[in-house]
């Protein structure tokens, strides 16, 4: 008994020393890093002035140098917010210009460490302040074989924002290793000229490349691609016809509605739905008894679309009422009550 009490009070002492070392660890490393915070903040305060005065009137006030740490994350820290709020091209390219200085051969060093993390946190700074003189380094990091898909994915966001000129090809050429959130966050960066070449590629891209360039079309109301998103409705089927359909309905503009009224018979319930926001866009009441037929759909998506529609239309509200006092289709009757008493 007196053995085992001699052990527990060991094992115990040598448990209250491990906590007791953890708990200095914490706490030196917690100071430590105070200490550090507080000399990054003590450097932001002594180059803000320079920086400011260099970046809005290009006067140089002092050379500084950038040898430490904490100097180094005071820099990158200002410059990233100034990145949020420098509106006008000179003041930008001066960012760039000080970040090229300042910034740029640690960030080169960075993307060849050996350390994932370290590659990755280079990109996403060098993204912030737009380093376009890493460029290269950006593109040779991407082709490199050893490469993870995250860093791949980083290298043509970067290199997207910086509208390089062969970011679509290396786009197309592992867009069937992505996901259609990823194409997205790169082809969002495209300017103009940038996305009219993605689109010249198209109907070579794959799949999900092809849905995305369509989403953004309809996000971005690009109206001068609206025979073009036509043209992929009438040659492709699927998902990709259907997602085309909705651009279409998002740019909001139908020339004729005839040529998608048969989809309100379709065995797609999604088509369904499409032919009833198309009706509503085009507003013509001659459409009535579609849409009426389509209240009583066995899809609450597309009765819901297609009581919107009736009430996009003259005369429409009269429509749903008298669906809902006369109708023999009890969901019919349900989704003209619930649109009748919508915001009431």
């Amino acid at each position: 008994m007196k053995n085992e009490l001699l052990l527990l009070s060991a094992l115990t002492l040598a448990l209250v020393g491990l906590i007791s070392i953890l708990f200095l660890y914490l706490v030196t490393r917690k100071l430590a890093e105070n200490h550090k915070r507080k000399k990054i903040e003590h450097w932001k305060s002594r180059f803000q002035a320079p920086v400011l005065s260099y970046l809005f009137d290009g006067t140089l006030l002092r050379e500084m140098t950038v040898n430490t740490d904490e100097k180094r994350i005071a820099i990158e820290e200002l410059l990233s917010g100034l990145a949020d709020v420098l509106e006008d091209e000179k003041g930008n390219a001066r960012l760039n210009a000080y970040a090229d200085k300042h910034l740029k051969t640690y960030y080169r060093k960075q993307l060849s460490s050996r350390k994932w993390s370290r590659r990755m946190n280079a990109m996403y700074h060098i993204e912030k302040i737009r380093l376009t003189s890493l460029s290269g380094d950006l593109e040779r990091l991407f082709l490199r074989k050893r490469s993870s898909k995250e860093e791949r994915v980083q290298c043509l966001r970067v290199l997207a924002l910086f509208q390089h000129k062969k970011v679509l090809d290396y786009l197309i050429e592992i867009a069937y290793l992505l996901s259609e959130t990823e194409i997205r966050q790169i082809i969002q960066r495209y300017d103009q000229p940038l996305f009219d070449q993605a689109i010249l590629s198209f109907h070579n891209a794959d799949v999900k490349m092809q849905n995305v360039l369509l989403d953004v079309i309809a996000l971005q109301k690009q109206f001068k691609y609206k025979t073009f998103v036509e043209s992929v409705y009438e040659l492709y089927s699927g998902e990709l016809r259907i997602r085309a359909l909705k651009a279409i309905s998002e740019l909001g503009y139908i020339e004729d509605i005839n040529k998608y009224i048969g989809l309100a018979e379709s065995g797609k319930w999604e088509e369904r739905m499409l032919a009833a926001k198309l009706i509503g866009i085009f507003k013509d009441s001659d459409y009535t008894p579609c849409l009426i037929k389509l209240l009583r759909d066995n899809n609450w998506w597309v009765r819901s679309k297609a009581a919107e529609a009736l009430m996009n239309l003259r005369g429409g509200r009269r429509v749903l009422e008298e669906v809902y006092k006369n109708d023999h289709d009890r969901f019919a009757r349900e989704m003209a009550w619930e649109w009748l008493n919508k915001g009431v």
